[in-house]
């Protein structure tokens, strides 16, 4: 009963994510709220990347050395072809 009634007034009163994200800034909840895709993205070499014909053996090191769980796939010119 609580938590609904603090909802309701949380929407009585327009509070939102941006509200909580300002007031609990040290929270991990505020800090999710207010990080951006740019500060978490792979690019360049930290994307794990292997070629058509690669073994599963490869690509699975390739996807262990990069800690990101799959990998893209090359074609034979280097361009995305694929995700595994």
């Amino acid at each position: 009963m609580g938590d609904a009634l603090a909802i309701a007034l949380l929407k009585q009163k327009g509070f939102g994510k941006k509200d909580f994200a300002r007031i609990h800034p040290g929270g991990s909840l505020g800090k999710r709220l207010m990080l951006k895709v740019e500060k978490v993205m792979r690019t360049g070499e930290g994307i794990p990347r292997v070629e058509v014909g690669t073994t599963v053996k490869k690509a699975l090191k390739e996807i262990s050395s990069k800690t990101l769980g799959f990998t893209t796939v090359l074609d034979k010119k280097g361009a995305d072809y694929w995700a595994l």
